[in-house]
């Protein structure tokens, strides 16, 4: 269950952060049923998009041909992912690695603080805690 430890650590690193942020710009926001659940549809709609932003940066930034690229799901460990067959560099790995973060957590989250909206602040938060383990084991890989 490491990948619940980091998603959880994630989670109130990013409500800390972000949700502080957007709280200190736009005040105490509500949610609605419906907000809420477009949310968490939207991420859970955002889990395979995550692992292939993944894939297709690998593909992109590294020597990696797309046929090296696995994709599955652990259901005992609950978590999804993005396996590559080949070694990759280390600024590959870095990019590899962050893309989805950036992508679904942090310009979100841009988007969320710039426009007042709670529920694209909420999916962002949901994302950067998605992306937690990745940072994680990117550190491991790269020793950063």
């Amino acid at each position: 269950m490491e990948s619940i430890k980091y998603f959880t650590v994630g989670l109130l690193s990013g409500t800390l952060t972000v949700g502080t942020l957007f709280c200190l710009i736009h005040g105490i926001q509500t949610f609605t049923m419906k907000g809420i659940a477009l949310v968490i549809v939207a991420f859970i709609l955002s889990i395979p998009i995550h692992e292939l932003i993944h894939g297709i940066t690998c593909a992109y930034v590294s020597d990696n041909n797309y046929k090296t690229i696995h994709y599955g799901v652990n259901f005992k460990k609950f978590y999804a992912y993005c396996r590559y067959t080949r070694i990759m560099g280390r600024n590959a790995n870095i990019y590899t690695s962050v893309m989805p973060g950036i992508v679904l957590g942090v310009i979100p989250a841009i988007i969320a603080i710039l426009i007042g909206n709670p529920p694209v602040c909420a999916f962002a938060i949901l994302s950067l805690a998605g992306a937690s383990k990745d940072i994680k084991d990117c550190y491991d890989k790269t020793n950063l």
